[in-house]
């Protein structure tokens, strides 16, 4: 069999009916656009009103290549966009001293290291922070306090953003429950910073669709994904606000209590989680009342119940991993993103092999056919060393065959 005829099998069996996907020029793009996209939002974000690391990490989480560039554009633009050149040199420094150290350390080996974004990260928030004054804020909120505050939220916010956006495939379920839980985490920062965009001064964009994250995942998961996500993004809303932390009380009851129902139909399932937002605001009634936060469940309410099924059930398999007991329904789902994954791995194998051999550029060297393909391909797979180091004659054979 002709290599042109192996890889035209290979497409048809599985990739047949998947359409054309873009080119690795443009979605090198579309990546480096939505880093810059993610750092200028990211920058737009605030803990307690003042307190900005989010710019921060996801600089860190961007490497040192075109996205890590991207990223530090875009968040040196959203830090100067919303918080004015005065609030944001601090940042600004921050960011540049964090891509600089990532530049500089890119070729070594400590570069691939976990942990290394994060450190880097944390210490470009607190290396300059210092340079701040350590006195007590007319709030009352010592400075030192903050600091701290920025320096764990960025050490800890860069490693969930790493782990959000990695491409390695998980192979257990605590490996699932991980990336999950990062990609939950990421998303409650992002709506940090539209938590702060209002409509008709009451309703808040970030909150209200942090309200349909955790109506989805209470109705699809139950009660314990429920409370867990209300948690989750509770605690980002609060984080915002400052002072009594009725969000994550609400969301977290909410989910919690309507959990219980997630079986019986969304009206009913709803029923509960607008009551137990409605009994967290009677709870902190003297703490000043939080009427705009039924509002925001009320409005979340009525656009939960007008979007399709289909669509919830797309977005609750995404944060539902398989566990024991989860039947056939959730078996089907496993395979099916395996399958999926595995169609693009083939996929993106097939386009580089078939670019190679059909296109002018190909220098008529077979071996290199192989070679760009695992350059491309193989370099971003876990057992990369396995195939290509322990198991070479093995792999070659495949490929010739």
């Amino acid at each position: 069999m002709s290599v042109k005829s192996a890889i035209a099998s290979v497409k048809t069996a599985v990739t047949e009916g998947v359409g054309e996907r873009a080119s690795p020029e443009a979605r090198a793009a579309i990546s480096a656009l939505i880093r810059f996209v993610a750092g200028f939002i990211l920058a737009a974000a605030r803990i307690l009103g003042t307190g900005s690391p989010f710019g921060i990490a996801a600089v860190a989480a961007s490497g040192a290549g075109l996205n890590g560039v991207c990223c530090l554009v875009g968040s040196a633009l959203g830090y100067i966009v919303t918080g004015g050149i005065r609030w944001g040199i601090r940042y600004l420094a921050a960011v540049v001293l964090t891509f600089t150290v990532e530049f500089a350390f890119s070729e070594s080996r400590i570069f691939d290291s976990r942990v290394f974004a994060p450190i880097t990260a944390a210490v470009g928030t607190l290396s300059t922070g210092i340079l701040a004054s350590f006195a007590l804020r007319r709030g009352g909120t010592p400075e030192a306090a903050i600091l701290f505050l920025e320096t764990v939220l960025a050490f800890g916010c860069c490693y969930f953003f790493l782990e959000a956006t990695s491409h390695e495939e998980s192979t257990t379920e605590t490996g699932e429950m991980r990336h999950i839980s990062s990609v939950v985490i990421s998303i409650a920062v992002l709506l940090m910073a539209l938590s702060g965009v209002e409509l008709f001064g009451e309703v808040s964009i970030g909150r209200f669709f942090a309200l349909l994250a955790v109506m989805t995942a209470t109705l699809r998961c139950g009660m314990l994904m429920g409370c867990t996500v209300g948690t989750a993004f509770g605690i980002a809303m609060d984080l915002v606000q400052g002072g009594v932390p009725f969000y994550t009380m609400a969301y977290a009851f909410a989910g919690l209590l309507s959990g219980v129902f997630n079986r019986h139909g969304r009206l009913l399932f709803l029923i509960p989680f607008i009551m137990a937002n409605a009994v967290a605001v009677l709870c902190t009634w003297t703490q000043g009342p939080y009427i705009s936060a039924l509002l925001e469940v009320f409005s979340a309410s009525v656009i939960f119940m007008l979007l399709p099924a289909g669509f919830l059930s797309r977005v609750g398999a995404l944060i539902q991993p398989v566990i024991s007991g989860t039947g056939e329904s959730g078996l089907r789902r496993y395979v099916s993103r395996r399958v999926e994954k595995l169609s693009c791995a083939y996929s993106g194998l097939y386009e580089i092999v078939r670019r190679n051999v059909e296109e002018p550029v190909n220098d008529n060297d077979p071996a290199k056919v192989f070679d760009r393909a695992a350059d491309a391909v193989c370099i971003s797979c876990s057992d990369k060393n396995r195939c290509w180091n322990e198991n070479y004659m093995e792999t070659l054979s495949a490929l010739n065959d």
